[in-house]
């Protein structure tokens, strides 16, 4: 079961190139794949419990990434109806998540924003399920 990938960006002759991916998936329902310690990333493993406090069940999966133009990209994620997301930024790791937007309500498997690039070309995204 697929459960998520992740892209490594970077402006390049000044337009967002992917450096590289990594799609990742965990065997069993209620099974976490990761660190718990940030400051030692090296190791990484099955977690006992779920996190952060919830299932991987209903886990949203990135099914798509496009640069449409030098200043914005499309961003297509699966969805469940009737449940609320929103997309988040942040400049740096150690810097809080912003919204992008408004809350979306998802009307049925998927979910599709554009999103404008910032000036500086560099930026971390995510998209957060709100319920």
């Amino acid at each position: 079961m697929r459960i998520g990938t992740v892209a490594l960006v970077r402006t390049q002759n000044a337009a967002p190139a992917i450096v590289d991916f990594l799609s990742y998936d965990v065997g069993n329902v209620d099974q976490s794949f990761g660190s718990l310690s940030d400051t030692d990333s090296l190791l990484v493993g099955p977690l006992l419990s779920p996190t952060p406090g919830s299932t991987n069940s209903d886990n949203l999966e990135i099914r798509e990434f496009l640069l449409e133009s030098p200043n914005q990209f499309r961003l297509t994620w699966t969805s469940v109806a009737g449940r609320r997301y929103r997309v988040e930024t942040r400049d740096s790791m150690s810097t809080p998540w912003v919204a992008i937007g408004v809350e979306i309500v998802a009307d049925g498997p998927n979910l599709t924003v554009r999103i404008h690039l910032r000036a500086d070309g560099q930026a971390y995204y995510r998209v957060a399920r709100l319920d």
